[in-house]
């Protein structure tokens, strides 16, 4: 491989983890103690819910141990964010995959992101469990 090949690839890395790392520290994105006072339980709650794949945490790209939990997710009917998030488990997807199609896939251009569908309890969350799994086969499997 070049030489400049492979600073290319090593600055495109730096950029990616870089960005992970700003994701990651935004504020709405908790630490789990924040999640648990916030959704008024318990901790350990929280966190069983993420082993079952009901709720989602951020990874740290810096320390592997440190998980954030997006704050929105905690005001979305529990069947609806699970349902929403099973083709992700099951194809144990990388958490950032799974936020920026939270956050930032829509149905359609100018549609309503996937998390609002989540929260809006009267939006087809049928549609957006095909959505995911279509974005999903466009990932091109990446994890």
């Amino acid at each position: 491989m070049s030489t400049s090949l492979t600073k290319a690839l090593a600055a495109a890395r730096q950029r990616g983890r870089d960005r992970a790392i700003a994701v990651f520290n935004q504020p709405d994105n908790l630490r789990l103690e924040d999640a648990a006072a916030y959704a008024y339980i318990e901790p350990a709650i929280i966190d069983a819910a993420r082993e079952r794949g009901e709720v989602y945490a951020l990874v740290s790209p810096t320390r592997p141990r440190e998980l954030r939990y997006p704050r929105w997710q905690f005001d979305a009917p529990a069947g609806r964010l699970a349902a929403a998030l099973r083709p992700f488990v099951h194809a144990r997807k990388n958490c950032f995959v799974i936020h920026h199609f939270m956050l930032h896939v829509q149905t359609t251009a100018s549609g309503p992101t996937s998390m609002q569908i989540i929260l809006d309890t009267n939006a087809n969350i049928d549609a957006l469990i095909q959505l995911a799994i279509g974005y999903m086969h466009a990932d091109q499997g990446a994890s």
